[in-house]
């Protein structure tokens, strides 16, 4: 199959991914769809002249130019592409109907980890709905769920905050492409979420953040995951439309109730009152409810194996070797990472069992 089609294929005016999922289906391969001719498109059932004509030769040589352009930039720039029918693909996205034809992927990226909530909520977010994200997300790292969310203001960049907080992965999904990043106040916060975690978008990379692309952004973060946590929520909204989305694919939703006077929890008491969302109070409601248990790591049989870890790791894995005990602090200055990827770093080489932290010493090896 030709990924220059593929992606050629989600730039004809028109097509969406529902539309093309079909065409494939029936052609095979967006080789073939490309290459089909007006009139025998208008010979498959509800297939009318103007979707036809997206497949006039004019307008299928400018998809195919565009999507040549693309693949230049995404080799250059580092960035994956995941086409729908690829094993690499997120299998809870690739189970919904209107999931994306491709997904472009900046970072290290698990998306088909073993527990993926995403945490949604008010762009403004007040002070007690950001702590009960910081603590929610806090005492959920025993459970090693991933952290999805859209890197948005406000609970968004909340949950990303403190999932790279307390050492557990986190994707952020864009509502334009990878070239640049909205709003451009978390440009630091996406080059550390790469670092652990990654960056999804379904545009090319020089999309730019219009308003219509979030809501059809909010479909990617519902299919994600196997839940959605509404955390703050007004009358209306991002955070709403991501719930209800969640709900049609069948995916378990979760509200915190807030005040009933507080305009941040209308849309959470909404979504409770009409058996959209279970009410939740913190972790201890959502594990209970979805039913996980703690991660229990067995690393007894785990050898130490260099090429399993990335750059940076061994980078600190080689300061402990060369100190008897050394502080995060001390890893801090010598490392030059940040604090973020640091604390996220240094959770996976312990729970591996490549390092070990002793109270009063540091970590050294064990």
């Amino acid at each position: 199959m030709s990924t220059l089609h593929q992606l050629a294929l989600t730039r004809l005016p028109g097509v969406g991914p529902v539309l093309a999922r079909k065409l494939l289906e029936h052609y095979g391969h967006a080789e073939a769809v490309c290459r089909e001719s007006e009139k025998d498109l208008l010979a498959l059932p509800g297939f009318g002249k103007r979707i036809a004509r997206s497949f006039g030769p004019s307008v299928v040589f400018t998809a195919l130019k565009e999507a040549e352009a693309e693949l230049e930039f995404i080799d250059q720039a580092g960035i994956r592409l995941l086409y729908y029918k690829d094993e690499a693909y997120p299998r809870r996205l690739k189970d919904c109907c209107d999931a994306p034809l491709v997904l472009f992927c900046q970072g290290q990226a698990f998306p088909d980890r073993t527990r993926v909530l995403s945490i949604v909520g008010s762009r403004k977010a007040t002070r007690e709905g950001k702590r009960l994200c910081d603590l929610l997300i806090k005492e959920l790292r025993p459970y090693d769920p991933l952290i999805i969310s859209g890197l948005a203001y406000g609970i968004d960049v909340t949950a990303h905050e403190a999932a790279l907080k307390n050492g557990l992965p986190t994707i952020g999904v864009l509502g334009h492409g990878m070239s640049h990043m909205y709003p451009a106040a978390h440009h630091r916060i996406s080059r550390e979420m790469i670092a652990a975690g990654g960056l999804l978008s379904e545009w090319f990379h020089d999309t730019p953040a219009a308003p219509g692309n979030f809501p059809r952004r909010n479909r990617i973060v519902a299919g994600l995951a196997d839940a959605t946590v509404v955390v703050e929520a007004g009358p209306g909204g991002g955070a709403l439309i991501t719930a209800d989305i969640a709900a049609s694919y069948d995916r378990d939703v979760f509200a915190f109730p807030g005040r009933a006077g507080d305009a941040n929890s209308q849309g959470c008491l909404r979504l409770i009152r009409d058996h959209k969302a279970q009410l939740i109070t913190g972790a201890a409601d959502l594990v209970w409810l979805l039913g996980w248990e703690p991660v229990s790591v067995d690393t007894s049989s785990k050898p130490l194996q260099s090429d399993e870890f990335l750059p940076e790791e061994r980078d600190i894995m080689q300061v402990i070797s060369e100190n008897d005990g050394v502080s995060i602090d001390e890893l801090l200055v010598l490392t030059k990472n940040t604090r973020h990827f640091l604390c996220y770093a240094l959770i996976n080489l312990e729970i591996g069992g490549f390092i070990e932290n002793i109270p009063g010493k540091g970590y050294v090896l064990p």
